[in-house]
């Protein structure tokens, strides 16, 4: 089956009259205690105070020689190095009078952060990430985008380049909504429509086309807006405004031009599972949005 046959059975779960509301009973906050992770924190105290959701601060110790020593002796000095470095940022304004616990684990980001999140049931992991690779840090754009395909529940990914605003973030208004109508990337839609709720928000779906001849423009533009007009309308609350984009051209590069043009304020991506993706990280679409957005990016995978 392709994926325009597949699109619509994919939809065909979502019940306008039973859509699944977002429920942030409990919120992952992983870090690596470097600058860029931190900008996520006003993110995270701003989603506990509206879902009156838990907090857990979570930090995942990487194995070096310094951690372990030859001999395989655990040296607790790290571990105490990390629990003082939470202990301050759980001083922070922003998780003023929120449920907060910590925790501190050995082992690997990726897959720790996923344990852990699986462990304590998390409904959401947030993480701050940075755009490169490297070995002083390990939130990673490639380390994030690698978890947001195997993690239990959505990622909320808060990269380098956010703009100043989400220092003091309100509920989102403007969400982006990129769809190519394969049944992953409409995983994500349940939880954007859940999150608009009935509030006055605008979701932009959009989808992006390579370029074609300019005879065939504008007729293949009417007909993915209708597709999308037919699939998403009747599930999107009527306070809410819709739009339809249609656009040519690199998928990343269009996608993160529309988020800055229409000052999103969060993009939600619905991507293929990590077992499913041969793939070098640093090359994919969602790698490069997660690294060159301006505001969060939230992605689910289809389980």
């Amino acid at each position: 089956m392709n994926a325009l046959a597949a699109a619509p059975t994919a939809l065909n779960r979502i019940s306008p009259s039973a859509l699944p509301a977002i429920r942030l009973r409990r919120i992952l906050f992983a870090t690596d205690f470097s600058r860029e992770s931190f900008n996520a924190l006003p993110i995270v105290g701003a989603l506990a105070r509206r879902y009156h959701a838990e907090v857990e601060i979570f930090h995942a110790l990487m194995p070096t020689p310094l951690v372990v020593p030859e001999g395989g002796t655990y040296a607790p000095v790290a571990t105490l190095e990390a629990e003082q470095r939470i202990q301050e940022v759980l001083k922070a304004d922003v998780l003023a009078g929120q449920h907060v616990s910590w925790a501190v684990r050995l082992g690997f980001p990726g897959e720790t952060i996923m344990d852990e999140a699986q462990d304590q049931k998390a409904d959401l992991i947030v993480l701050g990430t940075h755009g490169y690779a490297g070995f002083r840090h390990f939130l990673t754009g490639s380390v994030c985008e690698e978890l947001a395909r195997s993690a239990p529940c959505p990622v909320l990914t808060v990269g380098p380049h956010v703009d100043k605003r989400f220092s003091n973030p309100d509920r989102p208004t403007r969400i982006l909504v990129p769809v190519d109508f394969t049944p992953e990337s409409l995983e994500v839609v349940p939880n954007v429509l859940s999150l608009a709720g009935d509030s006055d928000t605008c979701v932009t779906f959009l989808h992006v086309r390579k370029e074609t001849s300019s005879g065939m423009r504008s007729a293949r533009a009417k007909h993915f807006v209708g597709m999308m007009r037919r699939m998403f309308q009747r599930h999107v609350s009527d306070r809410c405004a819709t739009r339809y984009l249609v656009e040519e051209g690199d998928p990343a590069d269009t996608i993160l031009s529309v988020a800055y043009e229409n000052f999103a304020d969060v993009v939600a991506m619905g991507v293929r599972a990590k077992q499913d993706v041969p793939f070098t990280l640093r090359a994919t679409v969602t790698y490069k949005v997660i690294a060159g957005a301006q505001c969060p990016v939230l992605i689910t995978h289809l389980h």
